[in-house]
């Protein structure tokens, strides 16, 4: 298994107790062969469509979608003919627990659009906004 960060052009990072935001550009017809990730993770769709191909599974996100990934969890994509923008959440498990009492999913988990979605483009503009509430905000959501 290869363990990677965050692919991509990644264009804005901000740091949080426990969560690191990343806004990241992929460019149109790129694929990242099957990886993992250190840390589980939220990956956002906000522009452009991509295929994911993650535990057995193979699926289409578009604009909205959100995909949960549990850490070292191995999974490809390929990005498609447009370029692709994703919001990508880094979770600290073990802060997580610590600080809010709650256990990450252990398994991969994909909703389209609907109140999670909601949630994750409020965070997005708490992460673009960088004023003095910002912090407290991102935790806070």
């Amino acid at each position: 298994m290869t363990i990677t960060g965050v692919q991509g052009h990644i264009v804005r990072s901000g740091y949080e107790p426990g969560i690191v935001c990343h806004e990241v550009f992929y460019d149109s017809g790129r694929t990242l062969d099957t990886h993992a990730h250190a840390r589980l993770f939220i990956a956002f769709a906000m522009d452009g469509r991509y295929r994911e191909s993650a535990s057995g599974l193979d699926f289409d996100c578009g604009p909205r979608s959100v995909v949960f990934h549990p850490s070292e969890e191995e999974h490809a994509i390929a990005v498609g003919p447009l370029p692709l923008r994703c919001f990508i959440v880094e979770l600290d498990a073990d802060e997580m627990r610590r600080r809010y009492d709650a256990t990450p999913p252990a398994t991969l988990l994909r909703v389209e659009g609907g109140p999670m979605a909601s949630v994750l483009t409020t965070l997005y503009g708490e992460f673009r906004l960088t004023d003095a509430c910002s912090s407290l905000a991102i935790q806070g959501l």
